[in-house]
């Protein structure tokens, strides 16, 4: 960043700007790959010294990197209140922002930590009701950042070198399954009843039996039953929906999951319309996709609904911008483009007829590729700045998007593995959890 891009300002405006200020994007220079992390911040005026902390529950490669480094680089913007976005921001606007250095220590006192944690309660407003354990705090990193050198009111241009944000699901995923252990807790300590999640698997497509595996592990590490029913290759559909209705009666289970897809001679909707909409946690039923796109009371698809968790929780801004959704199934794309529609997205739903496919992606500021072919979005089909969230996993560990060549293109992306599918797991949980937290009243 050159100087001639910033302007110098006093101590009063510093302390105006961040304190409008949302998310701070920390970051340094390895190898002359720069990165940045977004990251919650809090600080504190001592003298007329400046002290920026970062908390973060565990540290990662990148974090390592920068608490093992002298000097660190910051910016945070007064836009991400306004607009709700995060890194995903017009790049072009002109907005205020805080940019500078300064030297980083991690705090290693207890005292000095549980001070700078208190300092985020109150910025956040958590109510008094700390986000952490004392006993804990030997696995909470705190990063000091004494402010060195501050700057003011800047353009906003991405570098081609900056790389894009991140979608990290693997990262919220585990938020989300903390959350869900406690509440899972409270279900068992005050009912004696520990929530029941049922798969049903059809025949041994390997994919799907890694899948329920998955799903069955996170069950266990949450802290509610696993439940997988196997059934053959060659099962009739009244058979299933037979399963299915037994499922329906057992008491003991919530949430109800038919492992997608099914052999074709199956008709899967059938099936999952045999689902109480009560256990209907991957929200396949005909009746409750109708009650998610008229806003009402439902459960939703598990993987649209992740996709949607992880937009809010980075702060990307969805209202007013044109998503493009590329797939029409009835468990992926359609939720989704009604969830970003109800969202004040502008949607477009593209499919095998759709011609001109590359041209309507290209005026995409959010591209959701759900098509369930290996690198099928080319990077020359992005424009600069979008967002892609690429719900697809392919052999070789690959999405639906090109992102070897697009990401550079991006604001922000979901890598694959590691983002929509961890944290579609948890929130198919998530509302197993919450079947059984309606049942009981809690």
């Amino acid at each position: 960043m050159r100087r001639s891009d910033r302007e110098v300002v006093g101590l009063t405006n510093i302390l105006s700007i961040l304190d409008k200020c949302d998310i701070m994007r920390l970051g340094l220079s390895a190898d002359n790959k720069p990165y940045i992390v977004p990251m919650n911040f809090a600080y504190e005026v001592i003298g007329e010294k400046v002290y920026i902390y970062f908390h973060c529950a565990s540290k990662g490669r990148k974090m390592e990197m920068i608490a093992q480094s002298n000097t660190v680089c910051f910016e945070a913007d007064c836009s991400y209140k306004t607009l709700k976005s995060d890194i995903a921001c017009d790049w072009s606007a002109e907005f205020e922002s805080v940019i500078g250095e300064g030297t980083v220590t991690v705090l290693t006192d207890e005292t000095q930590k549980i001070n700078a944690l208190n300092i985020f309660m109150k910025r956040y407003a958590f109510e008094g009701k700390p986000h952490y354990n004392p006993h804990e705090l030997s696995v909470v990193t705190i990063l000091q950042v004494s402010v060195t050198t501050i700057t003011g009111k800047r353009k906003i241009k991405k570098p081609a070198n900056v790389a894009s944000m991140i979608l990290d699901g693997k990262s919220l995923a585990k938020e989300i399954e903390a959350n869900l252990y406690d509440r899972a807790k409270t279900i068992i300590a005050k009912t004696g009843v520990t929530p029941v999640l049922a798969t049903i698997l059809v025949g041994n497509n390997p994919s799907s039996v890694t899948y329920v595996k998955m799903k069955g592990n996170a069950c266990r590490r949450i802290g509610i039953e696993p439940l997988k029913i196997e059934m053959p290759e060659n099962s009739s559909t009244d058979e299933i929906t037979n399963q299915i209705r037994e499922l329906n009666k057992d008491e003991s289970v919530f949430g109800i999951l038919l492992q997608h897809p099914v052999p074709r001679h199956i008709d899967e909707q059938k099936c999952f319309n045999a689902i109480d909409i009560a256990k209907d946690t991957d929200g396949v039923n005909t009746n409750s996709f109708g009650a998610m796109a008229m806003q009402l009371d439902a459960f939703k698809s598990a993987t649209p609904l992740a996709i949607m968790s992880i937009i809010e929780h980075y702060k990307i801004d969805v209202a007013g911008k044109n998503a493009v959704v590329i797939g029409r199934s009835p468990i992926l794309g359609k939720p989704i483009a009604m969830l970003l529609l109800n969202a004040d997205a502008t949607v477009t739903i593209c499919h095998s007829k759709t011609q001109n496919l590359p041209e309507i992606v290209r005026r995409a500021d959010i591209v959701v590729a759900a098509v369930g072919k290996a690198r099928f979005v080319k990077s020359d089909w992005i424009k600069e700045g979008a967002v892609l969230i690429d719900a697809g996993y392919n052999e070789g560990n690959v999405g639906d998007i090109d992102l070897e060549n697009a990401l550079q293109k991006s604001s922000a992306y979901t890598p694959v593995p590691g983002g929509v599918g961890p944290v579609t797991i948890s929130k198919l949980i998530e509302q197993t959890i919450e079947a059984a937290e309606k049942k009981f009243h809690l």
